[in-house]
C-alpha cells in the first residue's frame, strides 16, 4: 500500500502542473485571439469608414457636376440668340421651334448627366425641349403627377428659372 500511495502522490501534482499548463497555455492564446480580433475589427472598421468617405465623396461630386453641368446649360440657352429672340417674340413660329430643338437636342449631348432641357415660352403656354414640343397642359399629362396648378405655379415662379423672361427647366437621370 505504501507503494500505491507514493505513486498517486508522485502523479497528483504531475497532472496538476499538466492541468494548470494548459490552462495557461489556453489562456495566452486565448488573449492572443481576442487581440487579433481585436485589432482586426478595428482595421475592418477604419477600412470601411474609409470606403464610406470614398463613397460619399464621389456622390457629392457627381452632384456637384450635374449641378454645375445644368447651370452651364441653361446660360448657354439663355445666351442663345435664337432662344432669346423666340422668347420675347408674339407670334409662334413652327420652323424656330424646330431650330430651338435642335439646338438643344445639340446643346444636351455634350453632357452625359443631364438627359434633356425644356424651355417654357409663357407667351404661347407652350414647353419646347430637344425631342418634343407641346402646350403645358400636353406636357403636364405625359410627364407629371401633381396636380397642374400646382405644377404651372412651381413654373411660373422664379425658383425655376434663370429669370422670369426666359424659364429654362433641366431634367437629370434618376440614378444620381
Amino acid at each position: 500500500m505504501v507503494i500505491f500511495n507514493a505513486k498517486k502522490r508522485s502523479q497528483i501534482p504531475i497532472f496538476i502542473s499538466l492541468f494548470l499548463s494548459a490552462i495557461i497555455l489556453i489562456s495566452i492564446l486565448l488573449s492572443a485571439y481576442m487581440i487579433t480580433i481585436s485589432s482586426a475589427h478595428k482595421i475592418i472598421q477604419s477600412q470601411m469608414e474609409d470606403a464610406k468617405n470614398t463613397n460619399f465623396q464621389s456622390i457629392i461630386n457627381k452632384i456637384a457636376n450635374t449641378f454645375s453641368n445644368a447651370e452651364s446649360l441653361a446660360y448657354k440657352v439663355s445666351a442663345s440668340n435664337v432662344v432669346t429672340d423666340y422668347a420675347k417674340s408674339t407670334q409662334r413660329d413652327h420652323y424656330t421651334e424646330y431650330e430651338i430643338r435642335k439646338f438643344l437636342a445639340n446643346l444636351v449631348t455634350g453632357y452625359e448627366d443631364i438627359k434633356t432641357c425644356y424651355i417654357y415660352l409663357p407667351q404661347y403656354d407652350y414647353i419646347l425641349s430637344s425631342t418634343i414640343g407641346l402646350d403645358s397642359r400636353s406636357f403636364f399629362k405625359r410627364y407629371y403627377q401633381n396636380g397642374y396648378k400646382d405644377w404651372m405655379k412651381s413654373l411660373h415662379s422664379n425658383k425655376n428659372c434663370l429669370n422670369s423672361s426666359y424659364p429654362v427647366s433641366l431634367s437629370v437621370p434618376a440614378e444620381i
